[in-house]
């Protein structure tokens, strides 16, 4: 799906009551029925809306379903529901759909997500604006982008803290100048052969350097330094601070424009590594995050001085103390907020590992952060499930102008 969305904040002064009218404007006319304004959330009413967008709308009372459609999308909305669909790609909205007065009302950021329209607040005239049309909301998206050659480099990088050298391959377009460049960060127990070379090589034909790199103990087939008895979540953390600060000398690197993306506890470290270095850190991607590090750590033991030396954790690699210390006592949730910049999560509705509720905490504490499901999503992404998270990434890359256009 194509989308453009224009991240506001919709402030409002909000009367004795927590309920309050609103107009809607919708390519600057005034449709009938108003807004209403709950809780600091303006919901605006579908029918007046999506009409008045040129979409056709089809309303089943008996199964509770508004279906709207126009010539490239059907949106298909629930209610009770959390979510809705555009061309049987959920989307998660902030608040979820109601029914007020007999009508069914969604989210104003909501028409943003489902079809790229700008979306305003006027806080003078209490009005919400609606504008779209198609060319406005067009956004370049992997078949629309340049194409380019690119060469895989095996590339080291020193750890400063450890001492362990850090290897990887270097995904790099063939093209003059300054380019974005990714830093991936891999799952508990892989390596960075494994899912990223996928990454890698689709962001590296369309311009932007990627480097995939194995975490120290990262796993059993690492081939980088370091022992899985002495990894832990805060050591990983301290292999992508040392990779962030290398990559930043590259002389091909954009600066402005490093972006890191992680998976699983990959997408923990990532997190930290974000909230601590805002400054230095341009875009950020959690693919299905193990935010649920420590509540598994504190359901597998009483206290922390119960781990063994060596713990096989979940059968997957041999892990030692520092592993479950590290992460005991730290809230990830209390931290990860300090990232201000716009964050991209994807998750999986089959996943198994880690629960789709992790990531909805996160996209509610992340103050500009938007929520994918991916359909059939496992926890990991390929083939079908690999396609569907490179349309939103490509999707977010190109809306914040971290890849070239």
């Amino acid at each position: 799906m194509k989308r453009k969305i224009l991240a506001l904040t919709l402030t409002v002064l909000m009367a004795a009551s927590n309920v309050m009218a609103a107009d809607v404007v919708v390519n600057n006319t005034k449709i009938d029925t108003e807004a209403v304004i709950e809780g600091g959330r303006t919901l605006v009413p579908v029918r007046g809306v999506f009409e008045q967008l040129g979409f056709s709308v089809d309303w089943d009372a008996d199964a509770g379903k508004a279906e709207l459609s126009d010539s490239t999308r059907t949106i298909t909305i629930i209610k009770g529901g959390n979510t809705f669909t555009v061309n049987n790609e959920t989307v998660t909205p902030d608040v979820p759909q109601q029914i007020i007065n007999d009508r069914f009302y969604i989210p104003l950021r909501a028409i943003s997500e489902a079809i790229g329209a700008d979306v305003a607040w006027d806080a003078e005239t209490k009005t919400a604006k609606i504008t779209y049309n198609e060319t406005s909301a067009e956004v370049k998206t992997e078949d629309t982008l340049p194409t380019y050659e690119f060469t895989e480099i095996p590339t080291e990088v020193k750890n400063t803290t450890t001492g362990n050298t850090l290897r990887g391959t270097l995904y790099k377009p063939e093209t003059e100048g300054k380019m974005p460049i990714a830093i991936c960060a891999h799952e508990f127990g892989s390596n960075s052969r494994r899912r990223w070379p996928a990454y890698g090589q689709s962001l590296a034909s369309h311009g932007m350097a990627v480097y995939a790199f194995d975490f120290s103990g990262g796993g059993n087939e690492s081939q980088s330094d370091g022992s899985s008895l002495d990894m832990s979540v805060m050591t990983e953390v301290t292999d992508l601070e040392s990779v962030l600060t290398e990559v930043q000398t590259w002389d091909f690197v954009d600066t402005d424009r490093i972006v890191i993306i992680g998976g699983s506890q990959g997408g923990a470290v990532s997190a930290i590594t974000a909230a601590r270095h805002e400054d230095d850190i341009n875009g950020l991607v959690l693919l299905y995050p193990a935010l649920i590090i420590q509540d598994d750590l504190h359901v597998k033991f009483e206290n922390k001085e119960d781990c063994p030396e060596v713990y096989s954790y979940n059968g997957w690699i041999n892990v030692g103390k520092r592993y479950v210390e590290d992460m005991w006592d730290y809230d990830i949730y209390a931290e990860m907020g300090n990232y201000t910049k716009p964050v991209l999560i994807l998750h999986g509705d089959n996943d198994d590992i880690v629960p789709y509720s992790y990531s909805e905490r996160a996209r509610d504490i992340y103050p500009d952060a938007e929520l994918y499901t991916i359909e059939g999503g496992v926890h990991g992404f390929q083939d079908e499930t690999f396609d569907a998270a490179m349309v939103h990434i490509y999707d977010y890359l190109t809306e914040n102008n971290l890849i070239n256009k």
